[in-house]
């Protein structure tokens, strides 16, 4: 994982959309955060595309009486409680027969663009960090590995998201030594 991320410096080209295209002053911490989980949101919608499945087809998948709980685990996760959220998704995948993929895509999908626009990041910042993301999803190998390891853990997109999110403030750490 460190190799991708040094790979991709660092995703600088995702972080720099985020950081100036928005109403805010986002620190490149919160920025790199919310990179992180595009960066594991995105390998599931990867996954869900290379079996033939588009966002439209998985959102049209969702069962009627399933949408309120999945509304609960997206706003759930929003609030920052990933216990609740969790629950939730399993609720899901158990009661409403969802898939575990599509389930964590929805959510985590759902979860970080809507924080995302809570902190009024423009739209075009958020799609070109998404752009810059998936380029790096399909040209850097040592990502696809790293992202292949930790789906044959079976490691749910938080758990990805939050190693991305270590990897990436060791990289910083480093640089900053490097720099001093």
């Amino acid at each position: 994982l460190a190799v991708a991320v040094e790979e991709a410096d660092g995703f600088q080209d995702a972080v720099f959309p985020l950081i100036s295209n928005t109403d805010w002053s986002a620190s490149a911490e919160e920025c790199q955060g919310f990179v992180a989980e595009l960066v594991a949101t995105l390998s599931v919608q990867q996954r869900l595309a290379a079996s033939g499945r588009t966002n439209a087809d998985v959102d049209a998948a969702v069962p009627e009486a399933a949408r309120p709980l999945l509304q609960v685990a997206i706003k759930t996760s929003v609030e920052g409680d990933a216990e609740k959220s969790a629950s939730a998704a399993r609720m899901l995948q158990s009661d409403h027969g969802m898939a575990k993929d599509e389930v964590q895509f929805l959510v985590s999908q759902g979860s970080v663009m809507q924080r995302m626009r809570q902190l009024t990041i423009w739209p075009q910042g958020i799609g070109r960090a998404c752009a810059a993301i998936k380029e790096h999803l399909l040209g850097n190998k040592a990502l696809q590995d790293a992202l292949r390891r930790f789906e044959d853990r079976e490691l749910t997109v938080t758990e990805v998201a939050a190693a991305l999110r270590l990897a990436l403030a060791v990289q910083d750490r480093q640089k900053a030594l490097a720099e001093a």
